[in-house]
């Protein structure tokens, strides 16, 4: 898994947090173009989560195209420089 740590008493809502931990792993190489991820329920309970937060971050990474799912609902890296993409550069300032 991943590598994502949140702070429960930041002023940053969780969502927030996991979203930028997502872009800050992608942006290290831990995570790439067809790597898959854990699922929503995974990431809740490695990291003792409400589920609804954690939806809420991967809704945002779907939304800006930095994951994909599938029927299955298996999650992967969705190709594409994430470096270039003006929404996730957005997002990461409005921290």
């Amino acid at each position: 898994m991943f590598k994502i740590t949140v702070r429960y008493n930041s002023t940053i809502p969780v969502c927030d947090q996991i979203y930028s931990g997502m872009i800050d792993e992608i942006r290290s190489g831990n995570l790439y173009y067809k790597t898959k991820i854990p699922s929503t329920e995974q990431v809740a309970g490695v990291l003792g989560l409400n589920l609804n937060a954690v939806d809420r971050a991967y809704g945002l990474l779907l939304k800006d195209r930095v994951i994909r799912q599938f029927k299955n609902k298996k999650y992967v890296m969705a190709p594409g420089d994430t470096d270039i993409n003006p929404m996730i550069k957005k997002r990461s300032r409005n921290k």
